[in-house]
């Protein structure tokens, strides 16, 4: 029982934590038009940009940390920095001063908070993993939708006083990232029979030789050390190398996933989903506008209906890939109907139609979101080794979603046209759907190793030494 109320709590800590940490990515995208007003200059429209840039390239650097040191660790540490920087944004003097609190360090913080919540239900789950993701993704998606409430804050209180407000908010990131799993919790596994332990490190593909202590009646125990413990030794290990990176190389390079096919296709293929679907984001409002639409309700309306299909939809898949079908299927098929929908676009279409492709488009991005892609990684890169490739694929999708919206207004100041645009976003997220089903055998292999891995192992010989392979 008491296992259960603790994985309860967790579930609600970790979907709360994503709930602040779109209301963060909310309030620094709509509130800078007010600190434009306050400053001037034109370093203003550049902080949302700093943010996102900053929570990308800090993902996997996040992920490192989460997977040596545990979930709670890093989400503590993303809460203090995000406080912080809340804080001093609302005594800022100058642009430079928002620019830098405002969109680096919170970029920073909500990485931490955002890597540790996603290791925190992949450490605390196992069975239901899935569901609890779905979860988590329906309730941060809700925190996209606290503008209004924002914005009138903002009316009442001042920019000023609404940061301080939204400072003691953020504050309970801290304790609530105390009830998270620490390193600690990783070892804390029931004891089972030998062919049951942990005998196989998922990442290497050698032949491991582990020399046993004569504890068990067989004369044999073996070890139950997993990949994070041993990157944990590399951690704390003192070095003599004389560059500052040189410790971090060697953690990395005992992550085997680099020689995972798989791990670069899905990398590719968040590359290119993110970007497509960024491309329509940052349009179709512009483009509801130019066909003489309904300028007041139709483009508000439209992001609206995409935040309740995505919300919806990240729910629903939580309970189906967990039960029914497997993610990289999943991921395969909502990523072929976003790509193909997104052909219609060669054609005019009226108000009513678009409604239905934001809808349609809104399931498509879940789909193929941070809570399927996760399981994938889970599946490909093994349980003790999630947080680093997870980081990097945050990183991948961040930065190509950053940039599809600015490459292709080129494009449409060149054709004065939005066929083109729409085109080159479905050509890639078809071209992602393409990926991951060609490559759905090596995500799919790689997970039947793992679970085989788990359960075999070579026995013992009369020296004692246990012989332990990964397939």
């Amino acid at each position: 029982m008491g296992k259960q109320l603790h994985s309860i709590f967790v579930a609600a800590v970790t979907s709360l934590l994503g709930f602040l940490i779109s209301s963060i990515v909310t309030t620094v995208h709509h509130g800078t038009n007010t600190l434009g007003q306050e400053f001037g200059g034109g370093l203003m429209p550049w902080v949302p940009i700093a943010m996102v840039t900053s929570f990308g390239l800090a993902a996997p650097a996040c992920g490192v940390i989460a997977t040596v040191q545990g979930a709670r660790l890093v989400s503590l540490a993303g809460g203090v920095v995000v406080t912080l920087g809340m804080l001093i944004t609302a005594f800022a003097r100058s642009e430079i001063h928002v620019f830098i609190t405002h969109g680096i360090i919170m970029g920073i913080g909500c990485s931490l908070v955002y890597i540790g919540i996603y290791e925190s239900v992949k450490t605390e789950f196992t069975r239901n993993r899935n569901i609890v993701y779905g979860i988590l993704g329906c309730i941060s998606v809700l925190g996209h939708f606290t503008h209004p409430l924002i914005q009138n804050m903002i009316d009442v209180y001042h920019w000023r006083g609404t940061l301080l407000i939204l400072t003691g908010i953020l504050m309970n990131i801290i304790p609530l990232s105390c009830l998270l799993p620490g390193a600690s919790y990783r070892s804390d596994v029931p004891e089972t029979s030998p062919a049951q332990e942990g005998l196989i490190n998922d990442m290497n593909k050698r032949l491991t030789v582990r020399t046993a202590l004569a504890k068990r009646p067989n004369g044999i125990r073996l070890s139950a050390r997993r990949d994070s413990e041993d990157l944990e030794t590399l951690w704390n290990q003192k070095t003599d190398e004389r560059h500052v990176f040189a410790k971090g190389f060697r953690i990395l390079a005992v992550m085997k996933i680099w020689r995972k096919t798989g791990f670069y296709g899905l990398l590719f293929a968040a590359i290119l989903y993110g970007y497509g679907v960024s491309v329509i984001r940052g349009h179709i409002q512009q483009y509801v506008h130019e066909r003489s639409f309904a300028v007041s309700a139709g483009s508000e309306t439209l992001l609206i209906v995409f935040g309740v299909s995505v919300c919806v939809l990240t729910l629903l898949q939580g309970v189906v890939t967990n039960y029914f079908l497997d993610p990289v299927y999943w991921y395969v098929i909502l990523a072929t109907v976003g790509g193909l929908l997104t052909f219609v676009f060669i054609i005019p279409l009226p108000l009513s139609i678009i409604f239905v492709y934001t809808a349609l488009l809104g399931m498509s991005f879940a789909g193929t979101g941070r809570e399927i892609t996760a399981s994938i990684i889970i599946n490909l890169a093994g349980e003790d080794n999630f947080a680093f490739p997870f980081g990097i694929c945050v990183f991948v999708s961040t930065i190509a979603m950053s940039l599809g919206t600015p490459s292709t207004a080129w494009v449409l100041k060149k054709a004065h046209s939005y066929k083109p645009v729409f085109a080159i976003a479905a050509v890639a997220m078809a071209m992602a759907a393409i990926i991951i089903f060609l490559l759905q055998k090596k995500l799919k292999r790689t997970s039947l190793q793992l679970e085989r891995s788990r359960s075999r192992a070579f026995s013992d010989d009369d020296s004692g030494v246990v012989l332990v392979t990964s397939l």
